[in-house]
């Protein structure tokens, strides 16, 4: 019988990566960690953090491309309290496999947005996403407070669980609680999730010494 393929090294883009691949049981010694090249763009972003004197607070809502992820996130946002929903500003960005109506949602006043996300991000102070949309690591990236929708009886399959600083909830009330001091609290415990610097100094370390051999 033919011998699995196993690579000399797996790049990594980051701590996180790096962490979960040696859970799983990846040699240490065959990882190496590199720039995420897609992501070095937020490592430049401004972001417009939570500030607590700011009476309209802007949140980003990020739809999934599963419409029953997406509609859960709507009904938690239409039975928050009344009262709450006037303080906030929502501004809904679909997933282009999963197109979202205003009309088909009468219960709660938002915008829609099709912009990509690095040229909005910096516009918001709070991201609230579907359980399994990755679209949540680039506001994490971003430094912008991240909150996540888990659907009941479902596995977490979102790319920012076990990741500090990312809040999780199940229901409006949890939800209410959350955006009430999320704009009132530092976050102080966020992690790096991946390796940005602009000079892609272990990339091309990977590189030099591929070449030299």
């Amino acid at each position: 019988d033919a011998l699995p393929v196993f690579p000399d090294k797996f790049a990594v883009n980051g701590p996180v990566a790096r962490e979960f691949l040696l859970a799983s049981g990846y040699p240490e010694n065959r990882l190496v960690e590199v720039e995420a090249q897609r992501y070095l763009g937020l490592a430049l972003l401004a972001s417009n953090r939570c500030r607590r004197d700011k009476k309209i607070r802007r949140v980003l809502v990020l739809g999934d491309i599963m419409p029953a992820s997406t509609r859960l996130l709507f009904q938690v946002l239409e039975s928050l309290p009344e009262n709450l929903r006037k303080t906030f500003e929502f501004v809904v960005k679909p997933h282009p496999g999963n197109p979202i109506k205003q009309d088909e949602h009468p219960g709660l006043r938002f915008e829609l947005t099709e912009k990509p996300l690095q040229e909005i991000l910096e516009g918001f102070d709070i991201v609230y996403g579907a359980n399994p949309t990755s679209a949540v690591v680039d506001a994490y990236v971003a430094g912008l407070p991240v909150i996540v929708q888990l659907e009941k009886g479902q596995i977490n399959l979102s790319p920012l669980r076990g990741v500090a600083g990312v809040r999780f909830v199940s229901n409006a009330e949890e939800l209410a609680s959350i955006l009430e001091k999320c704009c009132q609290e530092e976050i102080k415990d966020r992690q790096s999730f991946f390796g940005l610097d602009e000079k892609m100094p272990r990339w091309r370390a990977v590189i030099n010494k591929n070449m030299e051999n």
